[in-house]
């Protein structure tokens, strides 16, 4: 990715729903997913998992991932709570990240047992990528144009957004 951003800065690196993003300004958003990562202690070669379907989001904690020196768990969306469970189990992973409404459908569950290394849990939406105001983000998903999840903490992780992180 680097190497693509010294070379083609200008070049479009995606374009989600009329949302683009040149390389140059999409590895802001990867430093600062690899920042975040480092900063809440996240070491060189520990896992995280990234649940997430096809998203600009999933671009930036892969390569902000890998820009921090760890390793990543690909998780597919489509698993159930036990399988979710499992995976985190099995990888060792620190970290998550998936869509605030599988969160809310079946992380959720699966991390309730507390029988994984999971400290961090990083929740995104859909549109939080998108070119959208505040306002207008809020009316889609009230009027169920935009999936949304209620995030509600279990005691001993930590929660973070996405947006916050990557501070748009």
């Amino acid at each position: 990715m680097k190497r693509t951003v010294n070379k083609y800065p200008n070049s479009l690196c995606y374009d989600f729903q009329g949302s683009c993003a040149t390389f140059k300004e999409a590895e802001k958003y990867i430093n600062s997913f690899a920042n975040f990562l480092v900063e809440n202690g996240v070491k060189k070669g520990e896992r995280v998992v990234i649940n997430l379907p096809n998203l600009p989001q999933f671009i930036v904690a892969l390569f902000g991932t890998f820009y921090a020196g760890c390793a990543v768990s690909g998780m597919n969306f489509l698993l159930q709570p036990n399988e979710i469970r499992y995976q985190l189990k099995d990888s060792g992973a620190v970290a998550i990240i998936t869509l605030d409404s599988f969160y809310e459908e079946k992380v959720r569950e699966a991390l309730q047992t507390g029988d994984t290394d999971v400290n961090i849990v990083i929740t995104t939406n859909v549109a939080d990528l998108l070119d959208l105001e505040p306002a207008m983000k809020e009316q889609l998903i009230k009027i169920g144009k935009v999936p949304f999840g209620k995030v509600v903490p279990i005691n001993g992780l930590k929660y973070f957004t996405f947006t916050d992180i990557v501070k748009k």
